[in-house]
C-alpha cells in the first residue's frame, strides 16, 4: 500500500476506491484489535495507516501534491491538540513517546511532500510545521534542537512568504529588495527581543527549554542579518535610487536603537565589554543612516559646509548628556563624542575649511575645559597649526622657517603648559622639549636666512634672549645668546671674504 501510494504521485498510476478503502479497513482492524493494548507500534502503525488513506483520499479528489502536504500540516496541528487533551485525561498514555512525537512525523511528512513547491501559501504550510515542532519540544526536557529547527523554520516560512511576493513584482530596485529582507530580519529580532524582555519581568528564566540568554542570542542573530541585509542594501542605492528610501533609513535607524538599548541591558552591564561594543555599535550604525541618507538625496547638500559644525554640536550634546543616570554606561558614548569631530575632519579632508578647523579646534577645548585636562589642547593645537600650515601653503609661503616655527611653538606650549613636565623631577625634559622647539626655529633662521646682514636670525635671537630673561627661562636664554654668537661670526666670516682688505686696516 505504501508503494502504491507513493506511485500515486510520483508516477503513473490508476485511482480507485479499492485503495482507499485497504489502508482505512487496516487501520480500524488494528486499533479494534489493540485499543486496550496501545504501544507505540501500535500507534505508529495507525499512524501510517492514516497517511495512506489520506494520500489514496486525495489522489482520488485532485491529485495535487500541495494538497497533500496542506492536509498533512492540518493533521499534524489537529493531533498536536488531540494529544495534548489525551496527556491531561490520562497517565499512561503521555508515556508512549509515540503520541508525543505524532504531530511531528505528520509535520515531517507535510514538509516532505511540499518540498519542490513554492507558492503564495507554501510558507504558510512551513510555518504550521515550525509551530508544530515547538509544540512537540515542549513534551520533552531535551527538546532544545527540535526547539532550534523550529524557530528556523519560523524565520525560513517568514522569509518565504515574503520572497514570494517580491518575486511576482513586474519591476523594482534589489536594494528595496533587501530593504524588505531586513524588515522581516527587524520584526524577529524585536519579537525576540521584546518576548524575552516580557519572561524577565516575570521572572521566568527558561522557555521551551531555552534560557533568556539564548532566547536574546536568538534576537541579536536576527539583528546581525537584518544589519548585513541593510549594508548590501545601501551598496546597491547609491547606484540604483531605490523607492523605499525613508523606509530603508526607518530601518537602520531601529537597528541602531536595538544595539543601544541592548548596550543598556542589566545581563548586558555585567560585561563592561559587550555594552560597550553594543553602544558602539549602534552610534555608527546611527552616523552610516545619515551618511546613507545624504547620497539618496541630493537635497541635502545645502548641510555640507556645516557638516563639521552639526557634527562638533552632536558630539557636544553627546558628551554633556549624564548617560550613567539614563542605564548608560558613560564611557562608550564619551568616546565616540570625543572622536567623531576628528574622525569627520579627515574624512572631509579634500574640501575642509577654516572655519571647519577653527570650529573642531574649539570643540576640543571645550573638552579640555570640561575634563579640567590641558593635555586635550594639543588636539586643538594641532588643528589651529593645520589651519596655519593650509593657509601658508595656499599663498606660497613655503619657506622653511614658517614651518619650523610651527613645529617650534608646538613643542614650546607643550614644555610650558604640560602637567607632567611641570613636576621637579622633570626638570632636565622639560629643559630639553624648550631647547628643542626654540632651537628649531633658530637654527634654520641660522642656515636659511643670512641674508641681508643675518637680519632675521638676529631678531629672533633678540626675541629669544628678551623673552627668557622676562619669564626667567635658561633655555631661551642659552639659544638667544648662541644664535646671536652664531649669526655674528658668521657675518664677520662673509664680511672678510666681501672685503678682504678690510682686515688688513
Amino acid at each position: 500500500m505504501t508503494i502504491k501510494s507513493l506511485n500515486s504521485y510520483l508516477a503513473s498510476s490508476v485511482a480507485h476506491w479499492h485503495y482507499l478503502a485497504a489502508p482505512a479497513i487496516a487501520g480500524i482492524a488494528i486499533f479494534y484489535r489493540y485499543r486496550q493494548q496501545l504501544s507505540n507500534r501500535v500507534i505508529y502503525s495507525l499512524a501510517w495507516t492514516a497517511e495512506i488513506t489520506i494520500c489514496e483520499g486525495l489522489f482520488l479528489m485532485n491529485r495535487s501534491i500541495l494538497s497533500l502536504a496542506t492536509v498533512n500540516i492540518l493533521f499534524g496541528l489537529g493531533t498536536l491538540v488531540l494529544t495534548h487533551w489525551l496527556f491531561n485525561k490520562s497517565s499512561r498514555l503521555s508515556q508512549l513517546t509515540s503520541l508525543k512525537i505524532l504531530p511531528l512525523l505528520f509535520a515531517c511528512l507535510g514538509i516532505f511532500w511540499r518540498w519542490e513547491q513554492f507558492t503564495a501559501y507554501t510558507g504558510l504550510l512551513t510555518l504550521g510545521a515550525a509551530l508544530i515542532g515547538i509544540g512537540v519540544s515542549s513534551r520533552f526536557r531535551n527538546g532544545k534542537v527540535i526547539t532550534y529547527l523550529s524557530l528556523i523554520g519560523i524565520s525560513f516560512a517568514c522569509y518565504e512568504l515574503v520572497i514570494y511576493q517580491m518575486l511576482q513584482a513586474s519591476s523594482g530596485s534589489p536594494a528595496d529588495g533587501l530593504t524588505i529582507l531586513a524588515i522581516v530580519a527587524a520584526s524577529l529580532a524585536l519579537i525576540y527581543r521584546i518576548f524575552a524582555a516580557f519572561l524577565q519581568s516575570r521572572e521566568v528564566n527558561t522557555f521551551l527549554d531555552l534560557s533568556l540568554s539564548e532566547i536574546k542570542i536568538i534576537a541579536h542573530t536576527h539583528w546581525a542579518l537584518g544589519s548585513v541585509l541593510k549594508i548590501f542594501a545601501a551598496g546597491i542605492a547609491v547606484e540604483n535610487t531605490p523607492r523605499l528610501r525613508i523606509v530603508g533609513i526607518a530601518i537602520s535607524l531601529i537597528l541602531a536603537i536595538y544595539a543601544l538599548i541592548q548596550g543598556r541591558d542589566k545581563q548586558t552591564r555585567s560585561d563592561r565589554t559587550f555594552s560597550d561594543w553594543w553602544v558602539y555599535v549602534g552610534l555608527v550604525e546611527i552616523v552610516a543612516s545619515a551618511v546613507y541618507a545624504r547620497l539618496l538625496w541630493e537635497q541635502l547638500s545645502i548641510l555640507d559646509p556645516f557638516r563639521i559644525l552639526i557634527t562638533c554640536l552632536v558630539a557636544l550634546l553627546i558628551y554633556q548628556i549624564p548617560w550613567r543616570s539614563l542605564g548608560w554606561e558613560a564611557t562608550p558614548w564619551h568616546r565616540f563624542a570625543l572622536a567623531i569631530p576628528a574622525l569627520s575632519t579627515f574624512v572631509n579632508l579634500e574640501n575642509i575649511s577654516y572655519l571647519s578647523l577653527f570650529i573642531v579646534a574649539a570643540f576640543y577645548l571645550r573638552i579640555a575645559y570640561r575634563q579640567k585636562e590641558i593635555r586635550w589642547t594639543y588636539v586643538s593645537l594641532g588643528f589651529i597649526d593645520w589651519a596655519i600650515a593650509r593657509f601658508l601653503f595656499e599663498r606660497n609661503l613655503t619657506d622653511i622657517l614658517w614651518s619650523a616655527s610651527i613645529v617650534g611653538l608646538s613643542l614650546l606650549y607643550i614644555a610650558q603648559f604640560d602637567p607632567t613636565l611641570k613636576q621637579p623631577q622633570q626638570r632636565n625634559n622639560r629643559h630639553i622639549l624648550r631647547l628643542t622647539g626654540s632651537g628649531i626655529i633658530c637654527f634654520i633662521a641660522i642656515l636659511f636666512h643670512q641674508e641681508m646682514g643675518g637680519l632675521i636670525p638676529t631678531i629672533i635671537s633678540l626675541v629669544t634672549i628678551f623673552i627668557g630673561l622676562a619669564i626667567q627661562i635658561r633655555a631661551f636664554l642659552f639659544l638667544g645668546t648662541t644664535t646671536f654668537i652664531l649669526t655674528g661670526f658668521y657675518q664677520l666670516i662673509v664680511l672678510s671674504f666681501e672685503y678682504s682688505l678690510a682686515k688688513w686696516i
